[in-house]
């Protein structure tokens, strides 16, 4: 687990992002900064723990939840199974400098996040997103 994370403060510039409630931008905040957050943004948290976390009364909460999963101009920026109870925050691979596919470490450990969560429901979009980063084939 990452102990440091990079958040780009041009997130506060984002229409999206100004767009949402100050619960949603908390939780948001929650996801970007958790330690169990990786290079791809994939990652198994329960509604429980995010609670906690967060601290937000059960219905702010829910409320928020619900604002970061609605698709803004043709996507979500956060996805959740629940079923599996696994977040993806969909741009985490666009900020990643990182992210390019000379990176050995970075391709292994991609590839292990997509090993651990490959029965998600939208597994499939994860993995077309690391193929075009050229981060697996």
């Amino acid at each position: 687990m990452a102990r440091y994370h990079a958040v780009l403060s041009t997130m506060w510039d984002d229409p999206v992002f100004q767009s949402w409630s100050a619960d949603a931008k908390l939780l948001f905040l929650n996801f970007i900064t958790s330690p169990r957050h990786n290079p791809v943004g994939l990652y198994a948290v329960t509604p429980a723990t995010l609670l906690f976390e967060t601290s937000l009364p059960t219905d702010r909460f829910e409320v928020a939840f619900k604002e970061i999963q609605k698709p803004v101009s043709g996507y979500a920026r956060v996805r959740y199974d629940t079923e599996k109870s696994v977040v993806w925050l969909v741009n985490t691979l666009k900020h990643q400098p990182s992210a390019v596919s000379t990176n050995t470490l970075l391709i292994k450990h991609v590839k292990a996040v997509l090993e651990q969560y490959d029965s998600v429901s939208f597994i499939d979009e994860v993995i077309d997103l690391c193929k075009r980063k050229g981060l697996i084939r």
